[in-house]
């Protein structure tokens, strides 16, 4: 039975070279990305204070959550190796992501 930390080193020495893999492929690749980008904003809760819990001088603020802040940003998916871009950037012209090409 194979120990657990070798079971590790083994799991951890495959997961860098399927990274290598996949950067020399994203590297090598003729990138070819569809026409229409996907909105995929980034969304994070939105934090309010409550009140305060606990006694003395040192009491702990408690907040919670009163809906979600979403932060607008588009993606695009290589056709050919998978390779995902991000952009937060918009055209001036339009609202169309601008991913700086």
């Amino acid at each position: 039975m194979m120990d657990k930390r070798e079971r590790l080193r083994q799991l951890q020495d495959e997961t860098r070279q399927l990274n290598e893999e996949i950067a020399r492929q994203e590297r090598t690749c003729k990138h070819s990305f569809p026409d229409e980008p996907v909105y995929d904003p980034i969304e994070t809760p939105n934090m309010v204070y409550s009140h305060l819990e606990g006694h003395g001088s040192d009491p702990n603020p408690i907040y919670k959550q009163a809906g979600t802040n979403s932060k607008p940003r588009w993606k695009r998916t290589c056709v050919h190796c998978g390779k995902v871009e991000y952009t937060e950037k918009k055209k001036t012209t339009a609202t169309a992501p601008d991913f700086g090409r």
